[in-house]
């Protein structure tokens, strides 16, 4: 067995990484609260960004799902937004989306996208998936409750994306019908493509 001492900690992100090396072992080693759903959030967020900076067309063969992505892109990006991350990651925890009715890493990118906005806009988008989360005293036809319901069904197809990349596209679509103020029923959050953006609020 080799010892070696005094190494960089920087080494820890790429030594070992044919072993099973997660991304969220790198973020617990630097110390993040909440590392696994944060991890998976860095994640949906990166794939969120390289769909909305390439996409060129509605056919699904043009349309990437997945993208490569390293332990140290996503240490790096943690990093360099570490301040946003942490707030919205409590932000998450506070409300109590536990992967319950919410699924937690998909509500941190979803709070992180809008914190790219405005300050502002992420406190409207926490307070949104808190009354999701909460799902009580709800008004019949507020989107609110349609999503509620939605996220209640016993089977959601998930259109072959991962359940967080999915999740993060049915947030926004809601919340941007939230913020029009909507009269909503049912949610149907139909072809997720292209990727919707996050509309400003109504002045």
């Amino acid at each position: 067995m080799y010892v070696t001492r005094n190494c960089d900690p920087e080494s820890f992100r790429v030594i070992d990484c044919g072993a099973a090396r997660s991304p969220q072992d790198v973020l617990r080693h630097v110390g993040t609260k909440n590392y696994a759903a944060v991890a998976t959030a860095i994640r949906v967020i990166l794939w969120m960004k390289s769909k909305l900076g390439t996409y060129k067309s509605t056919t699904l063969k043009d349309y990437k799902r997945h993208i490569v992505l390293s332990n140290t892109d996503i240490a790096e990006f943690y990093m360099q937004h570490e301040s946003a991350l942490d707030k919205c990651s409590t932000l998450c925890t506070q409300y109590g989306a536990r992967n319950c009715v919410l699924l937690q890493s998909a509500s941190i990118a979803f709070l992180y996208l809008l914190h790219e906005h405005n300050a502002e806009l992420m406190e409207s988008g926490a307070e949104f998936l808190k009354k999701v989360d909460k799902g009580a005293n709800l008004e019949h036809g507020s989107v609110e409750l349609a999503l509620t319901k939605f996220l209640g069904l016993r089977y959601i197809d998930m259109q072959g994306y991962t359940k967080g990349q999915f999740m993060l596209v049915v947030y926004i679509k809601a919340f941007n019908k939230y913020m029009r103020g909507d009269v909503l029923v049912n949610f149907r959050p139909g072809n997720i493509e292209p990727v919707p953006t996050i509309e400003p609020p109504l002045l």
